[in-house]
């Protein structure tokens, strides 16, 4: 016998945080979400002008809050600042209380690789940077859109147990440097949970997506979005949800060995992406909490 579907509002806080110092934007939640990534181009610039390295992945804000003390950094994965000392990025102007698209600003910050702070399991590809002083621009007379991610995008014990084993998920980036750079927008993408959340793949925090993936998706968050939703116990759910699953960083590749009859060269391998991300559980964002209150005490004594 089929069991019953049942029915049942569930209406979910949004978990961003919109950081505009005292202006109210006028943003849906979709359009939140599209302006919730950062385009993150980093460079070495200690070689000649003529070798710069450069890389581009995807990168988020988090808030943290702490003692009721807001702290604000980017996040991305750790292997996307091996290397490089220059960070650029751009942030969407603010005019009439929306974002002014087409008229952003670029910021650079030259760094060293410990002003970033590492997760603190060295197997947990993540890394945040300080951005107090960016968001406090917000405050002054010009004001720009800086979408945060807070804690409570965080799924909690209680939401995980009532995620289905296959839940749709959007993932939002930068894939092969695509992006809309004259609205400073982001690829979004439609994918779908490739393992169940609510277990740990292969006994890591980790689980998978299937998604079309490709570099420049590393940082790039994993989101549930949607109005309707049926949960694990087959129930039929009307209401919003918003929660950040997690932030990807890996892919798997497989090669394809293909014929060719070009100077006596007859095979080629070529790696391709499987469209399975590895994904990061957002749970271990929180590990950052201690770290930050470590460092904070570390400033103090000093």
């Amino acid at each position: 016998m089929l069991k019953k579907t049942i029915i049942i509002f569930f209406i979910s806080l949004f978990p961003f945080k919109i950081l505009f110092g005292q202006l109210q934007l006028e943003m849906t939640i979709s359009e939140q979400i599209a302006n919730s990534t950062i385009y993150l181009e980093f460079s070495n610039e200690t070689v000649s002008k003529e070798s710069i390295i450069k890389g581009f992945c995807t990168g988020i804000v988090f808030m943290f809050n702490i003692n009721n003390e807001f702290y604000h950094y980017i996040l991305t994965n750790k292997h996307n600042i091996e290397g490089f000392n220059k960070v650029s990025f751009y942030l969407t102007k603010v005019k009439d209380k929306k974002p002014d698209y087409g008229n952003m600003q670029k910021f650079t910050y030259d760094f060293d690789e410990t002003d970033w702070i590492k997760h603190p399991d060295g197997d947990v590809d993540l890394a945040i940077y300080p951005i107090n002083n960016l968001v406090e621009l917000n405050f002054g007379p010009q004001k720009y859109v800086i979408i945060s991610f807070a804690e409570n995008s965080i799924p909690n014990d209680s939401i995980i147990n009532s995620l289905s084993f296959i839940e749709n998920v959007y993932v939002v980036g930068y894939p092969k440097q695509q992006w809309d750079y004259v609205n400073n927008i982001p690829v979004i993408r439609k994918g779908v949970t490739s393992s169940p959340y609510k277990l740990n793949y292969r006994g890591r925090e980790e689980f998978l997506v299937d998604a079309p993936n490709f570099k420049g998706n590393s940082g790039s968050p994993i989101i549930i979005y949607d109005n309707e939703h049926v949960d694990n116990k087959g129930n039929y759910i009307i209401g919003r949800r918003t929660y950040l699953l997690g932030i990807n960083y890996y892919t798997y590749l497989y090669e394809e060995l293909g014929m060719v009859k070009i100077e006596n060269i007859d095979s080629i391998k070529s790696k391709i992406p499987s469209n399975l991300h590895v994904v990061i559980k957002s749970q271990k964002i929180l590990d950052f909490i201690e770290v930050i209150k470590e460092k904070n005490k570390d400033l103090k004594r000093n």
